[in-house]
């Protein structure tokens, strides 16, 4: 089980690229999926689903999210929606919140000072 292609921003693209330079991870995978899951922790109960709006799509492999974090995630997703979602529909939620969480990051790296540690900051 996992997600099938799916497309999201250049601009988040360009996000999870410099996270990778930045963490040191060389694992598209494992970012995509920080960026999931910063997604789902930023939501907020007023938040509606949104198309992010960016020039030029990156289209995100098949089965990048796959197996017990594919279920992880899902329920995850159910779970902050309090909605039932098919294995059809979620990849459209994992693009929406893949694209929040990459800003979230992003606006964390950017008001960073000198003296924080980004590793921790992006955890919290």
């Amino acid at each position: 089980m996992g997600n099938i292609k799916f497309n999201i921003s250049k601009e988040a693209k360009d996000i999870i690229d410099s996270l990778k330079v930045i963490l040191d991870i060389n694992d598209t995978p494992t970012i995509i999926k920080l960026t999931l899951a910063k997604g789902i922790a930023t939501m907020a109960p007023n938040d509606s689903m949104q198309k992010f709006l960016g020039s030029g799509n990156w289209l995100v492999p098949e089965n990048i999210i796959k197996d017990r974090d594919y279920l992880l995630f899902k329920h995850l997703i159910i779970n902050d929606l309090n909605k039932v979602i098919s294995d059809k529909d979620i990849n459209e939620y994992f693009a929406f919140y893949i694209e929040k969480g990459a800003r979230a990051l992003q606006e964390i790296i950017e008001h960073k000072t000198s003296f924080d540690d980004l590793r921790i900051l992006l955890l919290s």
